[in-house]
């Protein structure tokens, strides 16, 4: 392991500068889609106290154990207050681990490799989006590499024992994401070992880790009983293992090779090219497969198609839990940009080169089309500084182009380039695509009115035809306070609430009112996750 104080330095740079990347401009931004979850775990822990299990609506929730809230607790505890930064920080600093891993693992094989292999994972598009958001399957990421890295220590330059760390750090993983968080991880360790024809160490990790994921699969289900009874625990066995086997959806099997092609670019096709060439560049050099180099790139191409085989099969299909196979696919992908100027490898990397060269220039491009789309969503493209981000699209593009000549003539490195396209990524990230994507999908403009109705009124908040674990959680996590709502199916269960209610419901959704014997108006329009809402309040006569 290279351990000079430059590639240390180096390494935790990367770490600091991409956690402060990942953590810009969050402070007061709002919760949509699958984070107001988590969020509304955060609020009500806060509220109320940690436990075994994060709550919702004051009951326990079976899919998750509840580390992954108490780390949000006590940040928010050291800020004395719930907000975006305290729940998106714990994952923020687990990216940037990540980042910096990345850097330590792939230095020790090139300087350059490990530069571009960093500015790759920047630019990969999910990991960047869960970086910034609360995401528990990018920690379970984290600890996949950080296992990685310890068993590829130990066996690179210690003497070849597996690290006694590892354990704890599966334990946490356990204690995050369930038996996913030990399931992940151990993939890239069980493919190590077997790249490296370790059966012996194969087997003791093998039986160590599936006593371990048994033995803390029966700790839950007791804290799960402990905590909900036995309803409660056939809840945490159905949620965390049949569920995510069997939820009813029907994707196909391939869904997850076809659309990562999108959800993990540049990072996937980078990497799924290079190595469809890779055998012509064998043919050719058979003596390449004894490079130190290209035998990292082939585990790390297993790694990341066993995670993509093993999360074929359950049901469940979220871009979201394929992040472990981030870092593989980054190192694949950057290996393709380190080649010479010869051969066919070299035609892989001129390919490349041009797509990250012109990368500030397409998004300049694309910007005024997305603008023009964007005014059908309800968004003015005035609140936001797309020319000036235009301009320095431009500006961005052009210095690529000025110093890609000047490289060239000098025959340095992609450092600059590569630089200058995470620059523009994440310009038009930060400052255009996340905040259109948060005013198009706010709800706190719609709750905060409902909010202010309700509470003057003094009426219990009643959901119609909605499930807790949707929009309800929307909107109680974007209230000022915590409501406690109430979610019927039939309007005859109004007659339940004798001083009245007020009433949520879907616009699309015609709740037939006007038979209702109570005095009924509308209270709110607006929308929750870019979804149409009314909002009523149903008095007696």
């Amino acid at each position: 392991m290279n351990n000079s104080k430059t590639d240390v330095v180096m390494a935790l740079s990367a770490g600091l500068a991409s956690l402060l990347l990942f953590l810009v401009g969050i402070w007061d931004q709002g919760y949509i889609g699958f984070e107001t979850r988590f969020a509304l775990f955060a609020r009500e822990m806060f509220a109320n106290g940690p436990g075994w299990f994060p709550t919702t609506y004051g009951q326990p929730y079976p899919d998750y154990p509840a580390m992954s809230t108490f780390l949000i607790y006590l940040v928010a505890r050291l800020l004395g207050e719930v907000n975006k930064f305290a729940t998106v920080l714990p994952t923020a600093i687990s990216a940037s681990i990540t980042v910096f891993l990345a850097y330590r693992i792939v230095r020790h094989y090139d300087k350059n490799w490990a530069f571009y292999c960093v500015l790759i994972l920047l630019l990969t598009v999910t990991f960047a989006n869960e970086a910034r958001a609360i995401s528990l399957d990018q920690t379970v990421a984290t600890i996949s590499i950080g296992s990685f890295y310890l068993v590829w220590r130990a066996e690179t330059f210690g003497k070849g024992t597996i690290p006694w760390i590892i354990w704890p750090l599966l334990v946490f993983g356990f204690s995050v994401r369930g038996p996913l968080g030990i399931v992940i991880p151990s993939t890239g360790i069980a493919v190590f070992y077997l790249f490296q024809l370790q059966w012996r160490k194969l087997l003791i990790y093998g039986v160590a880790s599936l006593a371990m994921l048994l033995a803390l699969w029966l700790v839950l289900l007791q804290l799960a009983k402990a905590s909900g009874g036995e309803a409660f625990v056939a809840e945490v066995i159905r949620m965390q293992i049949g569920g995510r086997m069997n939820s009813g959806a029907t994707p196909e099997f391939s869904a997850y090779f076809k659309d990562a092609f999108g959800n993990y670019a540049l990072a996937y096709p980078f990497a799924v090219f290079g190595l469809v060439v890779l055998p012509f560049h064998f043919f050719t050099q058979p003596q390449r497969f004894t490079d130190a180099k290209v035998k990292l790139v082939l585990f790390m191409a297993a790694w990341a198609l066993v995670i993509l085989l093993g999360m074929s099969f359950p049901d469940t299909k979220k871009a979201r839990y394929l992040l472990s196979m981030t870092f593989p696919l980054s190192v694949v992908a950057s290996y393709f940009l380190c080649q010479g100027e010869q051969g066919v490898l070299a035609i892989v990397r001129k390919l490349y080169t041009g797509i990250i060269l012109a990368l500030p220039g397409i998004l300049a491009i694309a910007l005024p089309f997305a603008a023009q789309k964007a005014v059908k969503k309800g968004i003015n493209p005035a609140d936001y500084p797309v020319d000036t981000v235009i301009l320095i699209l431009v500006a961005l593009q052009l210095v690529a182009i000025a110093w890609f000549v000047y490289r060239r003539k000098k025959k340095r490195s992609l450092r600059a380039e590569l630089s200058l396209s995470v620059v523009a990524f994440w310009l038009v990230s930060i400052t255009i695509l996340e905040p259109a994507e948060l005013q198009i999908r706010d709800s706190r403009g719609f709750v905060s009115r409902v909010e202010a109705i309700r509470l003057e009124q003094g009426l219990p908040l009643v959901f119609y035809q909605e499930q807790p674990d949707v929009m309800g959680k929307v909107y109680v996590v974007n209230a000022e306070r915590l409501p406690r709502p109430y979610f019927i199916e039939d309007l005859a269960e109004l007659s339940g609430f004798p001083s009245g209610v007020c009433l949520v419901t879907r616009a699309a959704i015609t709740p037939g009112l006007q038979g209702l014997s109570a005095k009924t108006s509308l209270a709110a329009s607006g929308s929750m996750d870019d979804v149409p809402f009314l909002a009523y309040t149903i008095t007696p006569e």
